[in-house]
């Protein structure tokens, strides 16, 4: 598998255990508790971070061969998804900033918002991996792998699943992994 293709799916794997943690607050919050705004304030930190500034552009990247190699098989438009998820993902942070902020908020309405962008997140991976990856696998070539290899080697490491990188980031994994174990 092309070294591109790993990360992606790595990535992917990731941000489904990032989107549990972020869900886990949303059901305390629709429950009648209180989340830990810390955590959900490190999560969309990092969706801003990471996801957006730098999976995002890679897939763009695999798309665009794809679309130039078979355009029958780009048969989403992948690029006009990602900037869908990247103004949700604004619209989830500007809340969490009122909310840090104390601006009122019904909590409905806030769980409402996060939810439709787990939704959305969630079933942009879904297509992502039955449709776009297959595709891109099917018709590009060794020449095509070889050189989205060497561009994913220029793109920075995950900060939060690779080697957590500072102390938010350290600190928002170990609160992952506690809440795995507390479901596992």
């Amino acid at each position: 598998m092309a070294q591109i293709m790993h990360r992606l799916r790595r990535d992917h794997a990731n941000f489904a255990r990032l989107f549990a943690a972020l869900e886990r607050q949303i059901v305390l919050m629709e429950s009648g508790g209180r989340p830990d705004w810390d955590i959900v304030s490190r999560i969309v930190q990092y969706c801003l971070e990471y996801p957006d500034l730098y999976h995002h552009p890679l897939e763009d990247q695999v798309f665009a061969r794809l679309r130039a190699r078979d355009p029958a098989a780009a048969s989403i438009d992948l690029v006009a998804e990602h900037r869908e998820l990247s103004a949700l993902l604004r619209r989830v942070a500007a809340a969490v900033e009122q909310i840090l902020q104390d601006a009122a908020m019904p909590r409905d309405r806030f769980a409402g918002l996060v939810r439709r962008f787990l939704d959305a997140q969630r079933d942009h991976v879904r297509r992502e991996e039955a449709l776009f990856y297959p595709a891109a696998e099917r018709a590009l070539g060794p020449a095509d792998w070889a050189e989205l290899d060497r561009a994913v080697s220029a793109v920075a490491i995950d900060p939060l699943f690779s080697e957590p990188t500072g102390r938010p980031y350290r600190s928002l994994m170990s609160d992952i992994r506690a809440g795995e174990a507390a479901e596992g």
